[in-house]
């Protein structure tokens, strides 16, 4: 799969917009290559958003999503575990 000429979602969900350029970076980055254009028009949620609900429960997973999330999505003030999707 190529991600950089993967279109931009149409939608007028900003949180599904946000998500989508993080994800899309994410996998793109890891796969070694350029993420799309648009993704670099897309800016941060306006509070953070954590992928895994444990997150707002279990202080130690919450301060490790906040401070290892992969940069794609954390520039975005969406948060996970360092290694989230490397399965993927």
């Amino acid at each position: 799969m190529d991600f950089s000429k993967l279109s931009r979602p149409s939608t007028t969900d900003a949180r599904l917009l946000v998500i989508s350029a993080a994800l899309t970076e994410l996998l793109a980055q890891r796969n070694n290559q350029t993420p799309p254009a648009w993704t670099k028009e897309i800016g941060a949620l306006k509070e953070p958003f954590f992928l895994l609900e444990s997150a707002a429960t279990m202080k130690r997973l919450r301060t490790l999503c906040e401070t290892q999330s992969p940069e794609p999505m954390r520039k975005r003030l969406l948060y996970a575990p360092p290694h989230f999707l490397e399965f993927a």
